[in-house]
């Protein structure tokens, strides 16, 4: 077996389909089948099904693919470690939630830059759900995510940092003039809220379904900056990370109610627990780890 056939076979495993497979790799789809049907006879075992115009992995399949995302690992790695003496030139892969994508790595991309110019960095929003698969399947090196904490065996917690979760309204909303908050005082009240696929979206409503609140989602949305602008103008109350509000806080456009919320929200720093740390990448999380304390 070789790379390219260990490499199509994760592909299709994560697509399921071979023209998808064929145009995500640059192959022709022949090609694709050819390489699938060669690691399949050294193997000696089936590794898809076929039903309509889907593949899913057989019993066969899903035992080898952890073996193969690792060999994957180790390859790509091998390469970075041949480089390693390059200097400090390169590309790191990093996954981010927009909030902290927004209002935490643009310093810190600023300062590890500055010191590492050749250095290119892809940055791509993911969702909360999407950082395990994209470090599993090496198409990041790094992830940011928020929310629940994050704990899987496959990861190392490079840092975990405690985020405050703000309600927010108009300066003059009613509840803007309270001093002290309760849930039962969101009730009917209409809200703009992230996607539902959102951990303090989650948290948020189910903390207010514990208490018996009925509250009116009135827009669901991935854009926190619709969701500030709409709740300034006073179309209905929010619920977003603090670090996410502090300039609207700040500036006053925005309001933070004294509702304090009992559930934990965390950012944290993941990479897989097989990553090769490269120069490259042990700079950045040192440039992380020296940023995010200087904030406390």
């Amino acid at each position: 077996m070789d790379i390219r056939q260990l490499s199509a076979f994760c592909q299709l495993c994560r697509l399921k389909n071979f023209t998808k497979t064929a145009g995500a790799l640059g192959y022709a789809q022949s090609s694709i089948t050819f390489q699938i049907k060669q690691l399949e006879a050294e193997l000696g075992t089936k590794l898809f099904e076929r039903i309509g115009k889907s593949v899913y992995l057989t019993e066969s399949g899903r035992r080898i693919l952890p073996h193969a995302q690792k060999m994957l690992f180790l390859a790509k790695d091998i390469k970075e470690a041949a480089n390693g003496d390059a200097s400090f030139k390169g590309t790191i892969a990093i996954g981010a939630a927009e909030s902290i994508c927004t209002y935490r790595l643009p310093y810190l991309l600023k300062t590890y830059k500055a010191a590492h110019p050749d250095v290119e960095v892809c940055l791509r929003l993911m969702d909360y759900d999407d950082f395990l698969p994209a470090l599993n399947e090496n198409r990041i090196d790094i992830a940011f995510s928020i929310g629940v904490p994050l704990n899987a065996p496959s990861v190392d917690i490079l840092l975990e940092h405690p985020e405050s979760i703000a309600v927010l309204s108009a300066p003059g909303h009613p509840l803007a003039g309270k001093e002290c908050i309760s849930a039962q005082d969101f009730s009917g009240e209409k809200f703009l809220l992230t996607s539902v696929e959102c951990q303090y979206h989650k948290a948020f409503m189910n903390d207010m379904s514990e208490k018996g609140v009925t509250v009116c989602p009135v827009l669901e949305t991935e854009s926190l900056q619709a969701i500030k602008k709409m709740t300034a103008i006073g179309f209905g109350l929010c619920v977003l990370p603090e670090v996410a509000v502090l300039d609207e806080i700040g500036g006053q456009s925005l309001f933070r109610l004294p509702y304090k919320t009992e559930y934990r929200i965390v950012s944290q720093v993941l990479v897989h627990k097989d990553k090769w740390i490269s120069p490259l990448l042990d700079e950045f999380v040192h440039t992380v780890l020296d940023e995010y304390a200087k904030s406390e």
